[in-house]
């Protein structure tokens, strides 16, 4: 197994020589936003040195996702007013991923499948947090999101070492933290908490995962578990099907029923009803429903026309819903 100090030291040094994976101007953004006592004006200034970032969260804040009046927001100001601190740095953070997206797709292209996966695992956490009573749920988005920091910075600046995980994991039917391990000598959570610091994100922001053992699920051990729950259950739904990748969700599937006290069927709706919002997510941070599909397993061309049949009343009332369905179902390539 490579040693993760060395790993460590390699990813460092990439990340020092290149663009960060969350540029300076955001990082503080986000510090500023995680602290409810920060005065508006502050927030205001920081985004306007960024006109980019100004005109992105503007058309964000005025998206069908966010709106909820129909008087354009036209100002930083009134715009985190509106929306609300946690509102305003989830569209921050994932505007800066989908922006990194954008940048290096020639160089990284699973990072747009791999911030997808993220997006989707950042709305299930909400749907679980609600469906658990515990409070501020909306910054668990931020948290679960957050998770997939380490693998983005590794589909960046070391894609092959990227890559080379989910190959070890499908070739050699390992389970994709035990690749991870095998790979990079750390998990995937160490790697984030690795970069995280890197980048002086508050900690607070970056959730340990729970004692999966204890009989005793308080709420902040709850809240803990969602995060890491979360990003497993995307990442299992985005990996191709398999005995392994079946298995893995049955075990996942197992471990949220009894950390979280709710029933298969109640996780298994949540989690369906919440790739769709993501979904809607996406298109308003300017990542396409193709970073969204899923690869089933192989399909006849028989049953794909039937299935294509099905869909067309769907299309033709235009909903969300046939987007997902193609994508998950007929495994459009991206």
């Amino acid at each position: 197994m490579p040693d993760p100090n060395s790993f460590s030291s390699e990813l460092r040094a990439k990340l020092a020589g290149h663009v960060p994976v969350i540029r300076e101007t955001s990082v503080k953004l986000i510090t500023q936003l995680s602290s409810p006592t920060t005065e508006v004006d502050a927030i205001v200034h920081t985004i306007r040195r960024d006109q980019t970032f100004v005109t992105r969260l503007l058309a964000i804040a005025n998206s069908p996702y966010y709106s909820r009046s129909p008087e354009k927001i036209t100002t930083i100001k009134r715009a985190t007013l509106q929306i609300g601190y946690d509102i305003i740095r989830d569209i921050a953070i994932a505007a800066e991923f989908v922006e990194l997206a954008h940048a290096h797709a020639g160089t990284a292209p699973r990072l747009g499948r791999l911030l997808a996966r993220a997006f989707v695992a950042a709305h299930q956490a909400i749907a679980l947090c609600d469906a658990c009573a515990l409070p501020d749920s909306e910054v668990l988005f931020t948290t679960a999101l957050l998770e997939s920091l380490g693998e983005v910075a590794l589909a960046v600046h070391m894609p092959a070492v990227y890559e080379g995980i989910g190959v070890m994991a499908r070739s050699e039917g390992h389970r994709y933290e035990e690749a991870h391990r095998r790979v990079t000598g750390m998990g995937p959570h160490a790697l984030t908490v690795l970069v995280a610091s890197l980048h002086q994100l508050p900690e607070d922001l970056v959730l340990a995962p729970p004692d999966w053992a204890t009989a005793d699920w308080t709420p902040t051990a709850r809240r803990a578990a969602i995060v890491h729950l979360t990003n497993a259950f995307a990442r299992n739904l985005f990996t191709p099907d398999s005995p392994v990748i079946r298995q893995d969700f049955d075990d996942v599937m197992a471990l949220a029923s009894t950390a979280l006290d709710l029933p298969a069927s109640t996780l298994t709706l949540l989690l369906t009803t919440t790739f769709e919002k993501a979904l809607e997510f996406g298109v308003d941070v300017n990542l396409g429903y193709p970073y969204f599909a899923i690869e089933p397993p192989a399909m006849t061309e028989t049953a794909r026309q039937k299935l294509l049949g099905r869909l067309a009343d769907e299309y033709a009332r235009g909903t969300t819903r046939a987007f997902e369905l193609a994508y998950r179902l007929c495994s459009l390539p991206i």
